[in-house]
């Protein structure tokens, strides 16, 4: 069974619902497509929310941001009233441990969102999305960071994505923790004048940088706030702000580091192409620059729809408990 299952397969399921569900730390993405008779996948609905990442914002907000989403795409359907999600694909950052799976599970199971449902891992999603089953590396760089590459073989290498704790280089959080230090630094006049303080005020509207850690104290996300400063950081870098651009090149020193490491763990070969996903991994030309120098002759090809692979994946799964 493949995720590009033949038409003529999916033809026989004709009329049915399956949904997709990308669930970021920034933001959660829902797709709910219809099998046509062709055997075809036709999305009719689309819909975000909050983050879903359980271990940011814990396993209540993250299933908030999953039904609200499920149902604003539902909701969206022409002909949906009444009807019943044959098979889903969730795709959670965070839900790499068996017991958040398992959490994942028992809530379908509690909700009956789904009649069948399976979770993935997010970077299998934008391989299903870039490579269908092919072999191939995907990156994601959002408000975390994670790598997986895929062989031949169908074997399989994570590296990365451990959280924010103590993990997620490169990412988004990472950037903007690394910004505020230079911030903090400039400000105590311990480190060289940047034009990252500036933005640093405005972006959390304060006067002064030692009000930041009493804005972040008071917001119920602080790494979602920490991480929404990075598109900034990228910004200034490429204005030519000194300590903004040294930032980036660590930023891109890690995630090359995270490709090329999964590579080795799986035994692979260097990739023609990795799939890059992430609102930071698509969305900041300084970084896909720096990195693809780090990274080259394998080239960057970015999936601005994870959850497209989350449909797929749920085609697939559709197939296989035949719905």
């Amino acid at each position: 069974m493949t995720v590009e299952a033949s038409a003529a397969s999916l033809a026989a399921h004709a009329g049915k619902w399956v949904l997709g569900i990308d669930g970021g730390g920034t933001r959660t993405r829902a797709w709910v497509s219809r099998v046509g008779q062709d055997g075809q996948l036709h999305c009719e609905g689309r819909a975000e929310s909050g983050s879903s990442n359980m271990r940011a914002v814990g396993p209540e907000r993250a299933f908030d941001s999953i039904s609200k989403a499920t149902e604003s795409a539902t909701g969206a359907c022409e002909g949906f009233a009444g009807g019943r999600i044959a098979a889903a694909v969730i795709a959670a950052a965070g839900a790499g441990s068996p017991d958040v799976v398992q959490q994942i599970l028992d809530w379908n199971t509690q909700t009956g969102m789904a009649e069948t449902c399976r979770v993935a891992h997010d970077g299998e999603a934008v391989l299903a999305a870039a490579f269908g089953r092919s072999a191939g590396t995907s990156l994601i760089v959002g408000t975390g960071s994670v790598a997986m590459t895929r062989t031949p073989g169908g074997k399989t290498a994570v590296v990365g994505g451990w959280g924010y704790w103590f993990g997620d280089e490169g990412s988004g959080y990472a950037i903007g923790r690394d910004a505020l230090n230079a911030v903090s630094r400039a400000a105590d006049g311990r480190g060289s004048p940047t034009a990252l303080l500036a933005d640093a005020l405005k972006h959390f509207g304060v006067e002064h940088a030692r009000e930041i850690p009493t804005t972040l104290g008071k917001t119920s996300d602080a790494r979602a706030m920490i991480a929404a400063f990075s598109p900034i950081v990228s910004a200034a870098a490429e204005a030519g702000d000194a300590s903004a651009k040294a930032i980036i090149e660590n930023a891109a020193v890690n995630l090359a580091e995270l490709c090329t490491t999964s590579w080795s763990d799986a035994g692979a070969d260097r990739p023609v192409e990795i799939a890059i996903a992430g609102g930071v991994g698509c969305g900041s030309r300084p970084l896909r620059e720096a990195l693809a120098r780090r990274l080259a002759p394998t080239e960057l090809q970015s999936v601005e729809h994870p959850v497209e692979g989350c449909v797929r994946l749920a085609a697939e799964l559709l197939l296989e408990t035949g719905g």
